[in-house]
């Protein structure tokens, strides 16, 4: 029996050596990654568990009529792993095997049907050992009941009996204890393979966000030499790629690694099946490429994992990851790629929304200053007119402060204006309509801000001469418009009131909803609002007879930037 044990252990032992090398294949790791398998792999598993059995059968011991063997430990474990089918497939085969091989054996027919039975149980146990807490150990109590089980079926259908017991004592302690133990090991060699895939993936998945970290904002003014520069150089130099490009539709932005001196910036794409890809829409697959042209090959790169960089499900670009090394990818490493895909992509999608919000924001400022130019003209030309024959010095510096007033507004094409600039154009605003309407209105301006500070334009005049045209001039003795402007916890304050009419609750609520038919209101809203978002506010306060006030707060920027940098 000593000697059985000792035996037993080499055999144990060169099929743990196997399970080790079957672990470290990417067929074999892409099953382990999940407990729910397609068919195919199954199948597979089922016939690679089939052939480790059959190792355990030949390099089994012949011993009175029999062969002492770890056949037991590829069913099992076959079962455990793959379930039902699996367990049948991997059982029946090796079973087959076991009783063709010695047909007229002593224990062929009962080896036979015991090692089909030993799958098969493995496999109904199979849900029980992916839920259980301490797989190892569940795996080791099933070997110890199916090898007593296939004692149990020699002693059953082999015959003479007394040989079948006797071969049962001498060779059941060594089998039933070495085959469980090889059976937990191979588990424990599973378990911890799942172990290393699951701490790779959470490194991967680091290693995604640490690249969008670092090329967080690179993509905001869209895809050019400069941001595909940058972001192929973030990558390179944060993963184990040997080189890294980026191309727009038809040229390389930048090629960052290995065969840089082949791939310069400017150059046409030379990858057929990158063009391919372009040409053809292909947005959905990340593409393995093997067939490299001479330059790559010159530059000794041999895979290249190409990845779409997809909007509104148009290609706008191509990531491309190069091996030197002409091997496949892992799975990690495609994770990567389909991760970094999806984040460059999205960054691509949100610079496409910052333009799109930048022409509508100049979209409605074009649309309000042709609101206002029309209405506004009529009246102050009608005023000049009339002041041309009683008052000719006036009429000429209303002159002035019309044009100057058209001039500003016409040139207002600038995401932002200095608030001097600002406050230039309310008051030529305000002048004409003082001089319109005299003593009916009056106006009180303060601004305690000294230093140059930007804001967009036209947001206090349209305020300004709603507060006049629905407050002031409805009341029949006029009343006054102000206006303060100050500086609050790193705040601009704009503070426009009347004492005038006021405004109904009704027809204040709708107002509030800024979807109302008050254009000058809802367009100024609207506009700090697309580039503010909610760092800027915008209330309106009215009392019927009393008056209105209206209170915006901007961030305060104390230097020139496009809108699209005001997120920041």
């Amino acid at each position: 029996m000593l000697n059985i044990f000792i035996q037993l252990v080499y055999r144990v032992g060169f099929i743990i050596m196997i399970a080790f090398i079957f672990s470290r294949v990417n067929v074999t790791k892409k099953f382990l990654k999940y407990n729910t398998q397609t068919i195919y792999n199954k199948v597979y598993i089922g016939l690679f568990f089939a052939i480790l059995s059959i190792i355990g059968t030949y390099t089994g011991i012949s011993f009175h009529g029999a062969i002492v063997n770890t056949r037991v430990i590829g069913a099992v474990v076959g079962g455990l792993l793959g379930g039902p089918i699996t367990g049948l497939i991997a059982g029946s085969i090796a079973g087959i095997h076991r009783f063709l091989i010695d047909i007229n054996g002593f224990t062929s027919l009962s080896c036979a049907i015991s090692t089909t039975l030993e799958g098969l149980l493995a496999g109904f146990l199979s849900v029980r050992f992916y839920n259980s807490n301490d797989r190892i150990s569940f795996a080791i109590a099933v070997g110890i009941i199916a090898e007593v089980m296939q004692m149990v079926v020699i002693l059953i259908i082999s015959k003479p009996f007394s040989d079948a017991l006797d071969l049962v004592l001498i060779i059941s302690l060594p089998m039933v204890f070495m085959n469980s133990v090889g059976i937990g090991i191979f588990i424990n060699i599973i378990e911890n393979i799942r172990k290393i895939g699951d701490v790779e993936g959470a490194f991967r998945s680091y290693q995604t966000l640490l690249i969008a970290d670092k090329a967080l904002g690179q993509l905001r003014n869209g895809l050019d030499f400069d941001s595909a520069n940058n972001i192929a150089t973030t990558i390179y130099e944060s993963t184990d790629f040997d080189a890294v490009s980026i191309t727009d539709k038809e040229k390389i932005l930048a090629h960052i690694g290995f065969g840089s001196k082949y791939n310069l910036p400017g150059q046409f794409i030379k990858t057929e099946l990158v063009k391919k890809i372009i040409e053809y829409e292909e947005t959905k697959t990340i593409n393995i490429c093997d067939d490299i042209d001479d330059s790559y090959i010159n530059s000794n790169l041999k895979k290249v994992l190409i990845v779409p960089l997809v909007v509104n499900k148009k290609i706008m670009g191509i990531l491309k990851l190069y091996k030197s090394l002409n091997l496949a990818p892992t799975e990690s490493e495609l994770a990567l790629a389909k991760g970094l895909g999806k984040i460059f992509s999205t960054q691509l999608e949100l610079s496409e929304l910052d333009y799109q919000k930048n022409l509508r924001v100049k979209a409605e400022l074009h649309a309000l200053q042709a609101q206002i130019n029309p209405h506004f003209l009529f009246n102050a030309i009608n005023t000049i007119v009339s002041l041309t024959r009683t008052n000719q010095d006036k009429a000429r510096e209303l002159l002035i402060y019309l044009s100057d007033y058209f001039r500003r507004n016409m040139n207002n094409s600038k995401d932002l204006i200095t608030l001097e600039e600002e406050l230039n154009h309310v008051n030529a605003y305000l002048k004409i309509e003082k001089t319109r309407f005299e003593d009916k209105l009056s106006i009180n301006i303060i601004n305690e801000i000294n230093e140059t500070v930007f804001v967009p334009p036209l947001i206090i005049q349209p305020i300004v001469e709603n507060a006049i045209k629905h407050g002031i001039l409805k009341k029949i003795d006029g009343g006054i418009i102000s206006l303060k402007i100050f500086k609050s916890n790193d705040l601009i304050n704009i503070i426009i009131s009347d004492n005038g009419i006021g405004i109904k609750e009704e027809k204040l609520i709708e107002i509030k909803k800024f979807n109302s038919d008050s254009v000058g209101i809802n367009n100024v809203y609207r506009r700090l609002k697309t580039i503010f978002h909610e760092k800027t506010t915008f209330k309106i306060d009215s009392e019927l007879q009393s008056g209105t006030i209206v209170t915006i707060k901007l961030p305060v920027i104390e230097k020139l930037i496009e809108i699209g940098g005001l997120d920041d």
